[in-house]
């Protein structure tokens, strides 16, 4: 169809609401076509409640304890793009729980497709779970988690350096900017680049158990950590009673004049916290709903950006703004707050002790399946045959070198012999 003058009609004509319609939903396909996925992922010992946090993160009417995980589970959380505003980039998050093995942990951090790549690095959140229930593993979990994910970022920003980009840089600007650019101790924090949340589980237990100073030396020492590592810090109690917002994130009831947080208020701030982080990141205001909790009698609540160093202290000195000149100033107070820590808690058997005599996860007959297991069985005599295979090559060349290298050197020793009975005849 063509109007008198020749030119279009209809739905195409340009200027038409028609028009602008598709014109918009081109623009909206391309702008949804860009959105970089989030990779979530949740770290912690072994027992510390990271697969309660990730159920009720994700289904939060759901009281029901979860099954332990087993080295590496997958899951996916999905946000719809009209629940925040234009800019927001992240509708799909990649969720890896990573179980307590430290072996486990180890190798796939040296891995290069799923921790920390350089294809997830700029849109990942990792979450440190922490049993305080067990105060004496709460510290080396916490600093070991963080050094796993140090080293495997340090791997990752090479990658870029390499090539001459300057996105680790850029990363770690972004961070000190949105949440330290006003901060006395914004010289003194060592950003990484991506949001960190320690999650201390089972503070109700932590309460009852341990006396008030133990809980205020462990709550500054877990302070400290976070604030050095710009990360948020948040205590998690009651996660299998009844409640919470989850990913969603209705307004939960602000904490008025109530003297101690419940645990669905603090569910509902982690949820707040993790979903924002997640699919929104740092370029925007965390709408928290409660105000910051410093008090160690009761469940920590800290975002990023939030603590100082001189209101946390030392367990030595008493400390002003200004006071820490440098890293390893913040370092040695860390120490410090360690040492005292394991004084009141001292650490226990090693992981690799309490793991002796336990069942690994592919021969427990929990898990048993039939199918799974006789390929299991058939892959394992193949690759057994192979190994044997190797190793008999492996002999046949080394004695065909050794071999060789005999017949060199008696061969060397016969002409050596000849050319001195040549020489005793031309002296003759």
């Amino acid at each position: 169809m063509s109007s008198s003058t020749g030119g279009p009609t209809g739905i195409y004509t340009p200027g038409s609401i028609w028009a602008k319609a598709i014109e918009q939903s081109k623009q909206q396909k391309k702008a949804d076509s860009s959105k970089d996925d989030a990779y979530v992922y949740i770290l912690g010992a072994k027992g510390s409640g990271k697969s309660t946090v990730l159920n009720r993160f994700l289904y939060p009417t759901q009281v029901e304890v979860p099954k332990p995980s087993q080295c590496l589970e997958y899951t996916f959380a999905r946000k719809p793009g009209s629940s925040f505003g234009p800019g927001d980039r992240k509708e799909l998050a990649h969720i890896w729980e990573v179980s307590g093995s430290d072996a486990f942990a180890q190798q796939l951090a040296q891995g290069s497709q799923i921790f920390l790549t350089y294809r997830q690095v700029t849109t990942a959140v990792v979450v440190i779970v922490l049993d305080l229930s067990q105060p004496s593993s709460v510290i080396p979990t916490a600093l070991q988690c963080l050094d796993l994910v140090q080293r495997k970022l340090a791997a990752t920003y090479t990658l870029f350096e390499r090539k001459g980009l300057q996105l680790p840089e850029q990363l770690r600007a972004r961070q000190r900017t949105k949440l330290l650019s006003q901060h006395e101790d914004k010289d003194l924090v060592a950003c990484s680049g991506i949001s960190i949340v320690l999650a201390g589980t089972k503070w109700d237990a932590f309460r009852d158990s341990v006396e008030a100073e133990g809980q205020r030396v462990l709550g500054r020492c877990l302070r400290w950590i976070a604030h050095a590592h710009g990360a948020h810090l948040l205590y998690l109690g009651g996660l299998q009673a009844a409640g919470g917002q989850g990913m969603g994130g209705a307004a939960g009831a602000a904490a008025g004049a109530q003297q101690q947080l419940q645990p669905q208020q603090l569910l509902n701030n982690f949820c707040r916290l993790l979903s924002h982080v997640t699919f929104v990141g740092m370029d925007r205001k965390m709408p928290l709903k409660l105000q910051p909790q410093f008090d160690h009698l009761g469940p920590l609540m800290i975002p990023a950006g939030s603590d100082k160093f001189s209101s946390i202290g030392s367990p030595q000195v008493q400390l002003t703004p200004g006071a820490l000149k440098a890293a390893a100033d913040v370092a040695a107070v860390q120490q410090q707050w360690v040492a005292v820590v394991h004084g009141l808690f001292p650490p226990g058997p090693g992981k690799a002790q309490e793991q002796q005599g336990k069942v690994p996860p592919q021969l427990d007959a929990r898990y048993r399946e039939e199918d799974v297991d006789t390929a299991r069985a058939r892959r394992e005599a193949a690759l057994e045959a192979y190994r044997q295979e190797m190793e008999a090559i492996h002999r046949q060349e080394t004695a065909a070198r050794k071999q060789k290298a005999a017949a060199a050197a008696a061969g060397g020793a016969g002409q050596g012999q000849q050319q001195q009975q040549a020489v005793a005849r031309r002296a003759r």
